[in-house]
């Protein structure tokens, strides 16, 4: 239904509004604000065994961010992740990249449970 709504009153334009942690002051202006949003994609090698867990990073440098983004993730799969550790959160977060690392998993179950990740960024582009 929200798509058929979309599609009948055309696309609504929003302001977007970056009030950061409360601590930091924000100094770009609110034009450049901007909400990107990816997927490392399921048929793609992107995990690697790292000790006796996986690890995966994911590129955002085509968003062009001035300063580092905020960004939430999402582990996808078909099986195992009810007890895999990690799946929503960001490593070594900076401008262009991030890491994200799973417990308890092999590369060869990611790949076989058809592991991908979601990202929401969040950032200036200015």
């Amino acid at each position: 239904m929200f798509v058929f709504i979309l599609f009948f009153f055309g696309i609504v334009k929003a302001d977007l509004k970056i009030i950061g942690d409360g601590k930091t002051e924000i100094v770009n202006p609110e034009p450049c604000a901007r909400v990107y949003t990816g997927n490392s994609g399921t048929g793609k090698q992107v995990w690697h065994a790292y000790k006796n867990d996986i690890t995966a990073e994911i590129t955002m440098a085509p968003c062009r961010f001035v300063t580092t983004p905020y960004v939430t993730i999402s582990v996808r799969g078909i099986a195992g992740l009810y007890t895999t550790t990690g799946a929503s959160t960001v490593y070594s977060l900076k401008k262009d990249r991030f890491k994200v690392y799973l417990r308890g998993r092999s590369v060869t179950e990611a790949i076989e449970w058809k592991y991908d990740i979601n990202w929401i960024a969040i950032g200036f582009i200015c």
